[in-house]
């Protein structure tokens, strides 16, 4: 083959955002913000370890029952997608007052899409595989 390449370069074949939110500018309004984690054409040897948001995440105050939202885009097409394990499931640590996280995506060698959240108090990672995406809304808030 030409260039000394000998097998099939693998990217990954779509966009990827994370649902936050924000705080607005009146008392107690929150802004939806689709921040972006994987883009399409990224090397998927590079996304076997976590690749993570440039900003740590907080839990709202009573948040975490629903799941967090993310958005895949292929083409000219933008789907929704409500993660079936809740908010909590997916954090470590989630009972410390004041904690953050920082969140991020890896795809297996079987392209399996998973969702990782490395705790900033502890400096614990937990992975979790997300085998099926359904539904609707849910939240992570950015501060």
């Amino acid at each position: 083959m030409a260039g000394g390449l000998t097998g099939a370069i693998r990217t990954c074949p779509f966009d990827l955002y994370l649902r936050v939110f924000t705080p607005g500018f009146k008392f107690g309004e929150y802004i939806k913000v689709d921040l972006p984690v994987l883009q399409k054409g990224m090397d998927l040897a590079d996304l076997t370890t976590p690749w993570y948001l440039g900003e740590d995440i907080r839990l709202s105050l009573g948040g975490g029952a629903k799941g967090p939202t993310i958005l895949i885009k292929t083409g000219n097409s933008k789907k929704e997608y409500t993660l079936a394990q809740s908010v909590l499931e997916l954090l470590p640590y989630h009972h410390y007052p004041y904690n953050r996280w920082r969140i991020g995506f890896s795809i297996g060698e079987d392209l399996n899409l998973n969702i990782h959240a490395l705790d900033q108090c502890e400096l614990e990672e937990k992975k979790t595989p997300l085998p099926e995406l359904k539904g609707e809304c849910g939240g992570f808030y950015l501060y």
